[in-house]
């Protein structure tokens, strides 16, 4: 259950759950096969850190420093499948908020039938800060990818006294391999904040099946990566495959920089029984290497006058005929947005250009094994 880490036996658990400001944040990376355990393994993360934060609040005699850390903001961003109601009410409630302009079209369903969820609307990042609750989890959605991804930014940019946690279930949505572009641009700046991260009191907890979908920059930034089932092994981690397959359901390591917990961490599954999704949000596709671009697109990227190629190999059988070049290559014209389907169905109704935030964010079960 100990590695040696700077020449002291100390656990790995610790570092990622306690908050050093003399550290800064950290970043962990949860690597499984679908159904391995990463949503369940964030959330016992979450549910952890929230109880932390609730132990100090009750102290008679908290400190400023411990207050700060008391008042640290949980967000869990970009999550169509409500992932976040597997945390049980009675650990921590919580705040949704939905961006204006996603506001009136975003529709909650159980179980096949609509029902109503409270959702808080907010109009810009500072209002969504302001608003959410340092004892809940704040769940929150935007319109658009550059959503999430300015919403980051803004956080690591954010005066360094605060602190904060990003939980996303499948970074490859949001950090992705494939980009281009200006929102290759906005990558960059993550990755850039990222190698600051140190001095900034931001920690990312994310999940994913497929770490090559990836941006290879930010892969290389990431402290802490959390094997389960499924996942393969790291080479400079030193976890060997053996350690990794066997794992079972409900297991994992952790690992960083050579070192590694042993013998393997417990967490538990966190089921819920309804299914509960939430309809309405702009398709954020997870790009794969059969994807053919001059310059990839990039939802809720405006047009401009250039032509572009870009559409998805598996896609190409869902047109009306054959795909060839002449037909896949456009030419875009300003005010929409240009989609796949833009290429592929010609007589498409086109859809209004979803918001786009302006730069800088103003736009308008325990025992001495387990995790616990």
């Amino acid at each position: 259950m100990s590695v040696l880490l700077g020449g002291k036996r100390v656990n790995l658990w610790p570092h990622i759950i306690k908050r050093n400001p003399a550290m800064g944040g950290v970043s962990v990376l949860g690597l499984g096969q679908v159904g391995s355990g990463k949503t369940a393994l964030l959330i016992h993360i979450a549910r952890r850190k929230l109880e932390d934060k609730r132990e100090l609040k009750k102290k008679p005699d908290i400190t400023d420093k411990e207050r700060l850390i008391a008042d640290e903001l949980l967000f869990w961003i970009d999550d169509p499948d409500c992932q976040w109601r597997r945390l049980p009410d009675y650990i921590a409630k919580k705040r949704i908020f939905v961006h204006r302009d996603l506001y009136k079209r975003l529709k909650f369903y159980m179980n096949g039938n609509e029902i109503d969820v409270l959702t808080i609307p907010f109009d810009n990042f500072d209002e969504l800060i302001e608003l959410s609750d340092p004892m809940m989890l704040n769940v929150v959605y935007f319109p658009t990818r550059e959503g999430y991804v300015d919403f980051i930014i803004h956080l690591i940019k954010a005066p360094k006294f605060r602190w904060f946690s990003v939980f996303t279930d499948e970074l490859e949505r949001l950090i992705w391999q494939y980009g281009g572009g200006d929102f290759l641009k906005k990558i960059q700046v993550v990755v850039d904040a990222m190698g600051r991260q140190r001095k900034r009191r931001v920690s990312i907890y994310a999940g994913t099946h497929n770490k090559s979908l990836i941006h290879w920059q930010f892969i290389k930034l990431i402290k802490y990566f959390a094997f389960l089932p499924g996942a393969k092994a790291i080479y400079d981690t030193r976890v060997n495959q053996a350690c990794i397959d066997a794992l079972k359901l409900g297991e994992f390591r952790l690992a960083t920089a050579g070192k590694w917990d042993n013998p393997a961490r417990t967490f538990p599954s966190y089921e819920v029984e309804d299914d509960l999704v939430v309809e309405g949000l702009d398709e954020i596709a997870i790009p794969t290497p059969n994807t053919i671009a001059a310059e990839p697109v990039v939802l809720g990227r405006p047009r401009t006058k250039t032509p572009i190629l870009a559409i998805s190999l598996p896609s190409i059988a869902k047109a009306d005929k054959p795909a060839t070049m002449s037909h896949l290559a456009k030419t875009v014209e300003n005010d929409n947005v240009l989609q796949v389907e833009d290429i592929l169905e010609t007589n498409k109704e086109k859809t209004p250009s979803p918001y786009i935030l302006a730069k800088g964010g103003n736009g308008g079960a325990d025992n001495q094994n387990s995790a616990a």
